[in-house]
């Protein structure tokens, strides 16, 4: 299931068939579970900095697994700097495909540049 959400925390990848040779989409569901089901909350409202205009999210999710935090900075330049602290909660947990955001841009966005990995 995907949403509609300008930001979605993303923890799940679509399988190669080495993953499902050993069964990624059994032992590893709970992420799949987890990037469909999470909750946000604000906490830290928008406000002025010398870097620009900056605000905070948690996200917590399903069975309190882990927590995750993200920092987001606009600045003058019209750049979206993104911090991302990912915190595991739950002892045992299998690993993780992919750790990471999805960005929903719209389509009259010509002239982008991404400066991260993946």
């Amino acid at each position: 299931m995907v949403t509609k959400k300008l930001f979605r925390l993303n923890f799940w990848r679509p399988p190669t068939d080495n993953d499902l040779g050993n069964e990624m989409h059994n032992w590893a569901e709970i992420w799949k579970i987890a990037s469909e089901n999470y909750s946000s909350k604000l906490i830290k409202k928008p406000y002025h900095s010398e870097k620009g205009i900056e605000f905070e999210t948690e996200h917590t999710l399903p069975k309190n697994i882990c927590i995750v935090q993200t920092k987001y900075v606009v600045n003058g330049r019209g750049q979206l700097l993104v911090n991302y602290s990912f915190e595991a909660i739950s002892k045992g947990l299998p690993n993780i495909p992919r750790l990471g955001i999805s960005f929903l841009l719209p389509n009259k966005f010509k002239n982008v540049s991404w400066y991260g990995r993946g």
